[in-house]
């Protein structure tokens, strides 16, 4: 049986706004018979529209993750497998003012919009699992349904200002702008860092599980890792709060 759960979630750097968490919840379950079962269940926390097309790739992955096994006692199969799958991809959009004022109002206006508001940077990660269910056809006494592999996949997408510079910008002000840049993506890569390490998490933690059933079993599975993908949501805003959206680590303009 195979099992997909999707999230997704922003993180901001400066122009700060609270970020708006929308929850979309789907479950399908399937009654869980002998040996494996495929099954798919999308679940979605979404952060905004764009979610939807990521949620619509996990529920078509999910459709076909997995084979059906010889017929016979599972309980002796192998030990259960986990994989982390990381995408990330950089999105950049362009501002071409000649003085700090006229970049600071550029940014403004075509920064990356999250909760009705533009900033300067963003992360925004969509988190999904995939799992394969094995049933044994004569129950273990302690654990007759088990991971049999689960792939958690990352999507993160990074958003930053490109100056298109003009070839009589001053000096002082391309200084400045490289110190903001390089100060705005150290931020950014320390929400990305967290991500991936909250992947990591989720992974190592379905390898281990275990129920009395399928459906007991699919539903602890995605309560553990909707727990740790919850924790590091509360991290990132946490981080957002204490470094000011990174403003206290240079993100800001003007320098």
């Amino acid at each position: 049986m195979a099992s997909m759960s999707d999230f997704a979630f922003y993180s901001t750097s400066a122009l700060p706004l609270p970020r708006a968490l929308a929850l979309l919840l789907a479950v399908l379950l399937a009654a869980c018979g002998g040996g494996e079962r495929s099954a798919s269940s999308p679940q979605a926390l979404d952060a905004s529209a764009e979610t939807t097309s990521a949620s619509g790739r996990a529920s078509g992955q999910a459709a076909g993750a997995s084979a059906r096994p010889a017929p016979g006692d599972t309980a002796s199969a192998a030990a259960s497998t986990s994989e982390l799958h990381v995408n990330r991809t950089e999105t950049f959009y362009t501002v071409t003012g000649r003085t700090e004022q006229a970049l600071l109002r550029e940014l403004a206006q075509h920064g990356p919009r999250s909760d009705g508001a533009r900033h300067f940077g963003r992360t925004s990660w969509t988190a999904r699992w995939e799992i394969v269910y094995e049933q044994a056809s004569r129950p273990a006494r302690e654990a007759p349904c088990r991971i049999r592999r689960a792939d958690v996949y990352l999507d993160v997408e990074v958003t930053m200002p490109r100056w298109n510079a003009p070839s009589n910008a001053p000096a002082a002000l391309r200084r400045d702008w490289s110190s903001f840049l390089d100060a705005l993506a150290f931020h950014e890569r320390e929400h990305q860092e967290s991500i991936i390490s909250a992947g990591r998490r989720v992974a190592r933690a379905l390898e281990d599980l275990t129920a009395a059933s399928c459906s007991a079993l699919e539903e602890k599975a995605d309560t553990q890792a909707r727990s740790i993908i919850e924790e590091a949501r509360r991290y990132n805003r946490r981080f957002d709060e204490r470094t000011r959206h990174g403003r206290t680590q240079g993100a800001r303009w003007p320098q």
